[in-house]
């Protein structure tokens, strides 16, 4: 059963596409899903195998490369990463089993708010955020992973230990491309990452976007930023990510065995504006399915955030003021998730 049909079973009303997910003029979408051009071309592309190889003055041209790149565009692709292709492989095929079953069954794991836990299912139908997306997400914590998964696979340890394993490769990624940013910019080791508590403020979520008879009206994700640190995004062979950049919306081609990195809310902060957290968006497209994965690592919830003393000095005061990370998702729920309006409440 597709998101069109899902309307009826799930809010129990006769509504179409357009009584419910048309988007605001405004918002609509005007760039194909697959409208790649020369701007998709040049986003940055870090191959981190040699990074991890390199020494002296080659480390340093490397470093300068890496810090450029990412200052200028909060967005890029990694390759020769080191995760392992098979379990990406496994973890993707057991995904699409998800979105595959029948809606009945997904609803056995929808999201129940009053328990605490995010764990589970998810459709835009039911939270009616207007998305056109599906999705199923938990914590990288194996316990919060557990309340989802014994709903649809009350005996499967195989499943649990694919997610918990595929969660750590995640983890090694993002703990790595972290370390690499601080390297890059001259900071202290350890202050991207000091406010992450590894398993449980990791967040796995796998998205699915249905083929959408109309998709010039409607989105699988409303432009916004991520208010976390860093966001890796598994994405497949489909399309559909899209990267505000300079005012112009540029579609991020896939790239096989490449994961996306894109600059979240917090870091932005913590870099003092050296790293933007770019607007970025879903569109869809009439004939295939998309699936990704994205990676998110949060700060815990009452962790205090500021520009880096090692970033600010006369030519770059601090850009924002001291907060603490749950004002930004506060702010980031008020105004749905959209555009950047959310750190312009913390400038100084």
């Amino acid at each position: 059963m597709g998101i069109a049909a899902n309307l009826d079973a799930i809010l129990g009303e006769s509504l179409t596409i357009e009584d419910y997910y048309v988007t605001d003029p405004s918002d609509r979408p005007t760039v194909p899903h697959n409208a790649y051009d020369d701007a998709s071309d040049t986003i940055p592309c870090l191959h981190l195998a040699r990074i991890r190889a390199s020494s002296g003055e080659d480390r340093k041209r490397m470093l300068e490369e890496v810090r450029d790149a990412v200052c200028e565009w909060g967005f890029f692709r990694v390759v020769a990463h080191g995760v392992d292709e098979k379990l990406v492989d496994d973890t993707v095929a057991w995904a699409r089993g998800i979105f595959d079953m029948d809606l009945e069954t997904k609803l056995k794991s929808l999201v129940d708010d009053s328990s605490g836990s995010p764990a589970g299912y998810h459709c835009g139908v039911v939270k009616r955020n207007k998305s056109w997306q599906e999705s199923f997400h938990s914590w990288a914590d194996p316990s919060d992973f557990k309340i989802a998964a014994e709903k649809l696979w009350p005996s499967s340890e195989e499943i649990k230990e694919m997610h918990y394993k595929f969660s750590m490769a995640m983890e090694e990624l993002a703990l790595e491309i972290l370390q690499l940013l601080e390297e890059a910019l001259g900071v202290t080791s350890g202050d991207f990452t000091r406010h992450w508590e590894r398993l449980k403020r990791t967040f796995v979520r796998f998205n699915w976007y249905p083929p959408c008879e109309e998709p010039g009206l409607v989105l699988g994700a409303g432009s916004h930023t991520d208010p976390d640190i860093i966001t890796i995004l598994l994405q497949d062979e489909v399309g559909g990510l899209q990267i505000l950049k300079d005012s112009k919306w540029i579609a991020c081609k896939p790239l096989h065995g490449s994961f996306v990195i894109n600059v979240g809310d917090c870091l932005q902060v913590l870099s003092n504006d050296f790293l933007p957290s770019l607007q970025h968006r879903a569109v869809l497209n009439k004939e295939k399915a998309r699936l990704s994965v994205a990676t998110f690592v949060f700060p815990k919830v009452d962790a205090t955030i500021e520009p880096l003393s090692d970033l600010v000095d006369e030519d770059h005061p601090a850009a924002f003021r001291r907060l603490v990370f749950k004002e930004i998702t506060n702010a980031a729920k008020e105004m749905k998730f959209k555009g950047k309006e959310v750190l312009s409440l913390f400038r100084v």
